[in-house]
Parts: C-alpha cells; sequence; structure tokens
C-alpha cells in the first residue's frame, strides 16, 4: 500500500461526509487510485447494493436505516476507524444483538465476528459444511442456545464443559463418534445429537446433572456407562435405533425419568431395577428381542402399573 492509499483510506474510514468529500477530490483524474479504492470497498458497496464510491457519502445515516441482516453484513466487510462516530455506532448495535441465524451459508466454520456480540444468547449454524467447533465459542458468557444440526462435525473441542450458561445443545445429522466431556455444574438441560455414528455413552458426559432431555436415537451405542445414574434429572431418554444388547442396572436410579424409548436394539433382557422408576409414564421396546418374551414383558408390566410398556409396533413414533 503506498502513502497516498494509506492517507485515502484514512479519510474515508472515519465515514464522515467532509471526509469523504476530500478523499473524492483527491480521486479526480486518478484513474489508479480510484479503481484501488473500488476494490478495497467492493464488499461494502455489495452489501448496500452500489455501484459507485460516491455512495458511500452518508453512511451513519444509511447505518441507520439498515435491517439487521444488513448490519451483521457490514460488520464483516467494512473497515472502520477507531473511536470514530460510525465505530460508535457499529459498537452500541453489537451490545443489542442476542439471536444470529447463519443457516444455509455454505460456511466452513462459524464467523469470528460472533464474538463481537457480548449479549449474545443463541447460535443456529444448520444446514452448512462445518468439521470443527471454536474451542472459544463454549467461552460466551451469555450463551444459552447452539444448534448446529446437519453439519460435518466429526468431535467438540474438550472447552464444552466450559460452557457454563449453555442450556440446549443440537447436534442432529453430523459425524460424532463420542459424546463430549461435560461439567458437573454445567447448566445444559437439553441435548440432541440423533443420526450420528456415537458408540457409547460414556462416564464423561454422565456429569451433567442438570440434563433433562436425552436424545441419542439413530447412533452405533452399543454401552451406557454405569454413571448414567448421575443424570438425577433426565426426563425423557431415546434411544432407539442404536445397538444395545444390555442396559446397566444404574439406570434404575434415574428419579425423574418419564419416558425411555429402546426402540430398534438388540435388547435380550431388561435390568430389574427398571421397576424402580417412580415416575416412568412410558416404555418402548418393540423391536428387540425382548419384545417377543410376553412373559417377561408382562411380569414387567405388573411390577409398573402406572407406566405403559409398548412392545409391538405402532404406526406412530412419540414427538418430542
Amino acid at each position: 500500500m503506498t502513502e497516498e492509499q494509506e492517507n485515502l483510506y484514512q479519510l474515508i474510514e472515519t465515514w464522515d461526509d467532509n471526509n469523504i468529500d476530500l478523499a473524492l477530490q483527491l480521486l479526480k483524474g486518478n484513474k489508479e487510485l480510484e479503481k484501488s479504492t473500488k476494490l478495497r470497498y467492493q464488499e461494502t458497496l455489495d452489501v448496500l447494493k452500489r455501484k459507485t464510491i460516491k455512495s458511500l457519502k452518508d453512511m451513519p445515516k444509511k447505518w441507520d436505516g439498515a435491517s439487521q441482516n444488513t448490519k451483521l453484513l457490514l460488520l464483516d466487510v467494512m473497515p472502520v476507524k477507531e473511536g470514530s462516530v460510525m465505530h460508535q455506532k457499529m459498537e452500541a448495535f453489537c451490545k443489542t444483538v442476542k439471536d444470529l441465524n447463519f443457516y444455509n451459508k455454505g460456511l466452513k466454520s462459524i464467523p469470528d465476528s460472533i464474538y463481537r456480540f457480548p449479549n449474545l444468547s443463541k447460535i443456529s449454524a444448520t444446514q452448512n459444511h462445518i468439521l470443527e467447533v471454536d474451542p472459544k465459542l463454549f467461552g460466551l458468557e451469555k450463551l444459552s442456545e447452539l444448534n448446529l444440526k446437519n453439519n460435518k462435525i466429526v468431535a467438540l473441542p474438550a472447552t464444552t464443559a466450559e460452557a457454563k450458561q449453555l442450556q440446549k445443545l443440537h447436534l442432529d445429522n453430523n459425524q460424532l463418534t463420542v459424546l463430549p466431556t461435560l461439567a458437573g455444574d454445567a447448566t445444559l438441560i437439553q441435548f440432541t445429537a440423533t443420526h450420528n455414528k456415537i458408540k457409547a455413552i460414556s462416564a464423561v458426559f454422565c456429569q451433567a446433572a442438570s440434563l433433562e432431555f436425552l436424545y441419542l436415537q439413530f447412533n452405533e451405542i452399543e454401552t451406557i456407562d454405569t454413571t448414567i445414574s448421575k443424570l438425577t434429572k433426565l426426563k425423557v431418554l431415546n434411544l432407539a435405533n442404536n445397538q444395545l444388547k444390555e442396559l446397566p442396572e444404574t439406570i434404575g436410579q434415574l428419579p425423574q425419568l418419564e419416558t425411555l424409548n429402546l426402540t430398534g436394539n438388540q435388547l435380550e433382557k431388561l435390568p430389574t431395577a427398571l421397576s424402580n422408576l417412580s415416575n416412568i409414564k412410558y416404555i418402548w421396546i418393540w423391536d428387540n428381542p425382548i419384545a417377543k418374551d410376553e412373559k417377561a414383558i408382562h411380569a414387567l408390566q405388573e411390577k409398573m402399573p402406572n407406566c405403559k410398556i409398548f412392545y409391538q409396533k405402532m404406526a406412530a413414533m412419540p414427538l418430542r
């Protein structure tokens, strides 16, 4: 960058009308400088749907009248001098943003611009090509819901355990093979990771005693760690269409569990401790070898008179 270009850009990036007028005067008759200047601000012009450098005038007014989506786009492409009126307007706007949606944007990662929003509570980036999750993401202090469905994520970073305000985490239709490590003081209420390649419910995942809804159907789960008993607030556990051959007896130590879906596994027997589930209302076990043992099913039903046990295929599955 030449000194002439640098001085010109500094004038423009104050986004002050007088400075832009001065910059336009300097551009007159200098086609090379005009060409390089337009190239520098081309993305800003594209967002504004304008074609000429003159269109960059009155930016503070254009900003005030812009939609939230337009402002978000400008934040990513518009260079602004720190301390300028335009910079102050941008910073004030960033404090108002609480919800971001990047649906079907062709993203390979979540944009770094999210860290400009101190009050961000919800991020949705579904239907993209995201391979990895930035470890810093779980450090966002007010993030309560993260939706990353329909991506290509293989694993979550260790910093997932550091998310202190996160309540809902959606990871359906990715390529996860392991569940993340969660902290005992986590605030996570709902975790969904259907249609992945998860092999086990591990002890490091079962630390999150706050979990109430766990949806892991259509995975490759073969084992459940005995520490699942730590999920004492769990109300719904959906493990349909996995590869379970047995369940730990500690599954009977979930005092708040109301719904248990075990459809489409390889279970030949059920733990006797299931009858200890005092709040259980529904159990689905059809499409398992145990479903053919009506004597065993009826014996379990007698021990659980307040629970409906579905062992024959139904036309419709329960909605979550």
